[in-house]
């Protein structure tokens, strides 16, 4: 399947349990830096929003990304990055806690790559001169 297969699956499966189970849509904390578009409706007594995600009718260009960010970028995270606007999400797969990046109208995406490609830089940087840190 694909991803965005994959994501419609998963959004169809969440809208059909937050309604089954709670009579609503699904439910996220208000953020008033996110995109209010997702929103549905205001948020309640407790601060939380419905929301529900929408599919991406256009499509981001990502050789213009790319060559701005020096980086190939998988196939998956371009069909990723166009597949649904939604807001973050995080659950459980096989015991392990998965947390997928928010896709929002307005989100900048070459930085927010340029920031994953620095922060593995940096990581790398840390690992290889590791021995050289010490902390107190």
């Amino acid at each position: 399947m694909s991803i965005i297969e994959e994501l419609a699956h998963y959004f169809d499966e969440l809208l059909s349990y937050w309604n089954n189970t709670f009579g609503t849509l699904p439910k996220t904390p208000f953020d008033e830096e996110a995109n209010p578009s997702l929103y549905q409706g205001e948020p309640d007594e407790d601060e939380y929003v419905s929301w529900k995600p929408i599919e991406k009718e256009m499509q981001e260009d990502f050789e213009a990304i790319e060559a701005n960010i020096d980086l190939h970028l998988h196939s998956s995270i371009k069909e990723y990055f166009n597949s649904f606007w939604f807001l973050n999400l995080q659950g459980f797969y096989n015991s392990k806690l998965i947390i997928l990046e928010p896709v929002q109208p307005g989100m900048d995406i070459n930085n927010f790559l340029l920031i994953k490609k620095n922060r593995r830089t940096s990581r790398k940087n840390i690992k290889k001169y590791s021995t050289w840190l010490h902390f107190t």
